[in-house]
């Protein structure tokens, strides 16, 4: 699979708020490795929503919210919410 590079991505989210554009937010696939705090709050800082996809582990649903994800999706909402719940006592 081809990744986009950081800065790649930041220039697109850049020329995305800097122009014309119907766009206001990105969507991408969680990857720890890409998906960092850096890049979720460089796409953020430029004024566009991030939402991630498809996290099926709480772990990684927890990592993406503290990293700024505004979203996440998921194919197993409520094992999540009760993993979470559990967690929480």
């Amino acid at each position: 699979m081809h990744k986009l590079t950081f800065a790649a991505v930041a220039a697109i989210c850049a020329a995305m708020v800097t122009s014309p554009s119907w766009a206001d937010g990105v969507d991408v696939r969680y990857d720890r490795e890409v998906t960092t705090a850096e890049y979720i709050r460089t796409i953020r800082d430029d004024g566009l929503e991030l939402h991630v996809w498809t996290v099926d582990d709480l772990a990684d649903t927890l990592e993406a919210f503290q990293r700024g994800a505004q979203t996440v999706t998921t194919n197993c909402a409520k094992k999540l919410l009760d993993e979470y719940r559990e967690s929480a006592k």
